[in-house]
């Protein structure tokens, strides 16, 4: 029932006979401070000046004592003059006395009907949300709308799981076991990146097999490079044997590396 955050003090609080009454009590500070931190209690509740841990369960003085910090005894000295002195009420529930010196009742009333019609008018809006969400599936039955939401999803998911694929998430492990062999290494990312250009990225199983057949075709790290170098002036999804020149002494020459400057000169 929390609907307000303050209380009304007055500026001369402090010449109230009653509270300089109390301060020159022993302990009469503490019991002044208990006195201003009931009165928050009772805003907090906002119940007509009651104080209670719920509706159902009132203060004790040990719940009070660990609520406010004071030790048992403090907090009976201070119930006992507070309700002596007309302060508060002890009969049944505590409860501050003339609790409307201290509480706008009449504004408390304003705020509180002010929050049931915003509620109103918010219950209101929902309702007519969920009309028009209602009018917007009219005429379709509920099996087509799971279908489609079923076919949505699984879109959804096979679109993920191609990006993780085309991520290349293991191609660096994958890659470092295979050769430590940087050129090679280097070729073997420019590869990736032409199958990606040509819209057949690999995944790392792809690659895996890849390099299977690569180590087939030659253990030579010159030649595979000359391999690489082959399918991505082709843009071939794979590798294939090299189709270059035969020399002198009968051993096939690798196909001349492709660089950079070639598309200019």
């Amino acid at each position: 029932m929390a609907d307000v955050k303050w209380i009304k003090i007055n500026v001369d609080m402090f010449d109230n006979r009653k509270i300089k009454h109390l301060r020159k009590l022993p302990d009469g500070n503490a019991i002044v401070l208990i006195w201003v931190m009931l009165l928050t209690l009772a805003g907090r509740c906002n119940a007509g000046g009651m104080v209670f841990l719920t509706e159902t369960i009132p203060y004790t003085p040990e719940m009070l004592a660990d609520e406010l910090g004071f030790d048992v005894e403090t907090i009976n000295t201070a119930l006992s003059l507070l309700s002596q002195l007309g302060m508060i009420q002890t009969d049944g529930c505590l409860a501050i006395t003339n609790w409307e010196k201290y509480q706008n009742i009449d504004g408390m009333e304003r705020i509180r009907e002010q929050n049931r019609l915003r509620k109103q008018r918010q219950r209101e809006r929902d309702d007519m949300s969920q009309r028009d969400s209602h009018v917007t599936v009219t005429g379709r039955h509920a099996t087509e709308i799971d279908i489609e939401e079923d076919i949505e999803k699984e879109n959804k998911k096979k679109n993920t799981e191609r990006k993780k694929a085309s991520a290349g998430g293991g191609y660096d492990s994958i890659i470092s076991g295979f050769t430590e062999n940087e050129d090679l290494k280097s070729a073997l990312y420019e590869f990736l990146k032409m199958r990606k250009l040509i819209r057949k990225p690999m995944t790392d199983k792809g690659l895996t097999l890849m390099l299977g057949k690569l180590a087939d075709l030659s253990s030579d790290p010159g030649t595979q490079i000359a391999i690489l170098n082959q399918s991505i002036m082709n843009n071939w999804a794979g590798v294939f044997p090299l189709k270059g020149e035969v020399g002198p002494n009968g051993v096939r020459l690798a196909p001349k590396t492709p660089s950079i400057l070639d598309g200019i000169l």
